[in-house]
């Protein structure tokens, strides 16, 4: 199976790459050094690069007809239309987050919301990252937000986001939950490795592969 990766050289590309001995016949190519007209038949696209690359990617996704898996994060709305417009064409997963336990994160914050959603006085989201990550806040942590917002609609504007860059932090998410007895309920997702994004990405983008055109999230893998 032959799979491009924007951000070859990058952080999620070298991590991914890392991962090619747990998963059989999976071979890696740049999308940037690679000819695309080849004779050799790409299978997918994964893209951890830029925002700014991620609008090329999909125009070469639908001119090749390749499913794309895009974990770039700081997409503005108009790159987003631009994606859900590909989805009618092409298979396309977008996620913020690729590591199982944000999953379970979701899952547990909207079943405690559901029974408690009454007494939510105030919400707040923390993330922490490495110093060189670029967007601020984390795509996570918008990702929860709006995770929140479809769960109590009237709170959107009254959650809180809270950012820290420093050292090499992989990614820490804590949502509390402030209720009207002052109560404080907190859930927290700690990365201690990049390979955990890594490889829900890859068994994210084999799971695509198989998949009708449509828009996809981390949510619709199983």
């Amino acid at each position: 199976m032959h799979i491009l990766i924007s951000g070859f050289n990058g952080k999620m590309g070298n991590a991914i790459r890392g991962l090619d001995i747990k998963f059989d016949n999976l071979t890696f190519y740049d999308i940037k050094k690679v000819d695309l007209e080849s004779e050799l038949k790409f299978d997918l696209i994964i893209d951890f690069s830029s925002s700014s690359f991620t609008s090329y990617l999909i125009e070469r996704a639908l001119e090749f007809e390749l499913p794309i898996l895009i974990g770039t994060t700081g997409l503005d709305k108009s790159q987003m239309q631009s994606i859900k417009m590909a989805s009618q064409k092409i298979p396309v997963l977008f996620e913020a987050n690729f590591s199982k336990g944000i999953k379970l994160l979701k899952r547990t914050i909207k079943d405690f919301l559901t029974d408690n959603h009454a007494e939510v006085k105030l919400i707040k989201i923390y993330e922490s990252h490495h110093s060189n990550k670029q967007d601020i806040p984390s795509g996570t942590a918008f990702l929860l937000k709006n995770f929140i917002s479809s769960i109590l609609p009237n709170f959107h504007e009254k959650i809180e986001i809270y950012s820290k860059r420093a050292n090499e932090i992989f990614g820490i998410h804590r949502v509390e939950i402030v209720l009207e007895n002052e109560e404080v309920i907190s859930f927290t997702h700690n990365a201690e490795s990049r390979d955990i994004f890594a490889y829900g990405a890859i068994e994210a983008a084999l799971w695509l592969l198989k998949q009708d055109p449509g828009y996809y999230e981390l949510e619709n893998v199983n």
